[in-house]
């Protein structure tokens, strides 16, 4: 499982590479390439071990709202957000207005 890792990320920092010389904005001598390459290769190597535990820790992380479904809903005039607790006005879905539109 390594090796196929290391495959990956060797690959990856290769297109990575590639695509940022493909940059006509970017210049670099060709005696500093070696160098480009193994910094590339690092930063994804160093990703590529941190991805799993970041996976780990993401799946273990549960939602829980900030109220319940019915105190959001309580209100006839406004609804609280389940992400942060605020009360929001909902947008008025019709003009008020005395005069009736018809055609």
């Amino acid at each position: 499982m390594s090796e196929e890792n290391d495959l990956d990320s060797v690959e990856l920092a290769a297109e990575l590479t590639m695509a940022w010389l493909g940059n006509p904005n970017n210049r670099i001598e060709a005696e500093d390439l070696p160098g480009l390459f193994r910094n590339m290769h690092s930063a994804v190597a160093a990703l590529a071990g941190n991805a799993g535990a970041q996976r780990d820790e993401q799946a273990s992380e549960e939602f829980a709202p900030a109220v319940s479904v019915r105190k959001s809903l309580a209100s006839k005039d406004h609804i609280v957000s389940m992400i942060d607790g605020k009360p929001c006005r909902p947008m008025a879905s019709r003009p008020k207005s005395t005069a009736s539109a018809t055609i």
